[in-house]
């Protein structure tokens, strides 16, 4: 017997499950995006403009995605919290952890940073030379990633 058919408290369960893991990307106007993002992009990327935010439903939360007029990519969790930044230049040394940028700075002199992301157990950057280095949450060197 078809349980769809047969129960429709099942059949509703079924379908609000399968709508809520179905993601929705959408472009929105800076004006929707949460405060804590938007004074994210103001106190570290005074230097350009939003070009682009999207939301995007995961479940029943919103992550953003957010391109600068300096082609810099922002991504923000369901917390509103930064999770990656990635360049096609140096990123800002002030949105990067300053033990990050100390380790970068005395390994590897002259390189910058193109990319950050905070992978909830730990952290990973991307230098311009192509080098990814790992680092534990409260920022130690673990390990390279080539």
């Amino acid at each position: 017997m078809n349980t769809l058919k047969t129960n429709p408290i099942v059949a509703g369960f079924t379908c609000l499950f399968l709508f809520a893991g179905c993601e929705d990307h959408k472009i929105i106007p800076q004006t929707e995006l949460p405060p804590e993002v938007t004074a994210y992009i103001l106190n570290n990327f005074k230097h350009t403009t939003i070009a682009q935010a999207t939301q995007e439903r995961e479940g029943l939360g919103k992550t953003y995605d957010i391109v600068l007029a300096d082609g810099i990519i922002l991504e923000f969790n369901g917390k509103n919290e930064i999770t990656e930044i990635k360049g096609n230049r140096a990123i800002p040394d002030g949105v990067v952890p300053q033990k990050i940028r100390t380790y970068v700075n005395q390994k590897y002199p002259g390189s910058t940073i193109k990319q950050w992301q905070n992978e909830g157990n730990g952290q990973q950057v991307k230098l311009d030379n192509g080098i990814e280095l790992k680092f534990n949450k409260a920022g130690d060197f673990q390990r390279i990633d080539q």
